[in-house]
């Protein structure tokens, strides 16, 4: 059986599920590109080892994410002035 890799967005367009799928993610490329090269290598040194993100690199992967999730749009105004601090941690949460 063959899998239809197209989606049908309106009646005159197939585009492929491929051209946009993941597009969204912070992936591998999106931290390289956000988070400064120090703390890009010690958290892929931790995700390999299998081990816990510690305090410090969460909080620079946090910032990195959310300045690339506001450069994408995904994240309002409105939701970035609604910051909480996670005490202890340096890392602030996001709702909205």
């Amino acid at each position: 059986m063959q899998i239809n890799k197209e989606v049908l967005l309106n009646s005159d367009s197939k585009i492929p599920v491929s051209t946009y799928f993941g597009s969204m993610t912070f992936d591998h490329k999106a931290m390289r590109a956000k988070l400064p090269k120090e703390e890009f290598t010690a958290l892929q040194d931790t995700i390999k080892a299998g081990k816990k993100i510690t305090a410090a690199i969460a909080g620079v992967v946090a910032h990195g994410m959310k300045e690339w999730a506001m450069e994408k749009g995904r994240i309002s105004s409105l939701s970035r002035t609604q910051g909480k601090a996670v005490a202890g941690t340096g890392i602030q949460t996001f709702s909205g």
